[in-house]
């Protein structure tokens, strides 16, 4: 590339080629996926977390604010929370990725919208699949 090939400017991007390798960036461990789900349910409001395993499934239930937008799930670097937790916590929008090596049921009922639910896997973490969002008016 010569001198009159430079760009003027560059900018920050993420290559595709990145989020294919999204699971590989992140351990999945227990201890991991626990920290960002209760962290998350902490910045939501919380005042009640309840976790259960029934020998093959973990639930994690809370009564936060819920999740008003779907999409953010898989928007990398995109965390959605509002600017006085941002300015206080500087959250990176990332730690939905713990779960990237597991299939995942996410289930919210924002105040003011409708519940939702969307299954996620492997595929979706990395952009080969599109997740399908279902309406769940009946959200508990």
């Amino acid at each position: 590339m010569t001198t009159a090939q430079l760009p003027v400017q560059i900018s920050a991007s993420i290559h595709q080629d990145a989020i294919t390798r999204v699971p590989d960036f992140f351990n999945a461990t227990l201890e991991d996926i626990f920290t960002e789900l209760l962290q998350n349910s902490r910045r939501a409001g919380s005042s009640r977390v309840d976790v259960s395993w029934d020998g093959q499934t973990v639930t994690l239930q809370d009564d936060g604010c819920g999740i008003r937008d779907p999409a953010v799930l898989l928007a990398f670097g995109d965390s959605q929370w509002e600017e006085p937790l941002v300015t206080a916590e500087n959250p990176a929008g990332m730690g939905i990725y713990s779960l990237a090596r597991r299939t995942v049921t996410v289930q919210s009922r924002p105040a003011g919208g409708p519940g939702w639910t969307v299954h996620l896997d492997p595929r979706h973490f990395t952009g080969q699949e599109a997740a399908r969002v279902s309406t769940a008016p009946g959200l508990p």
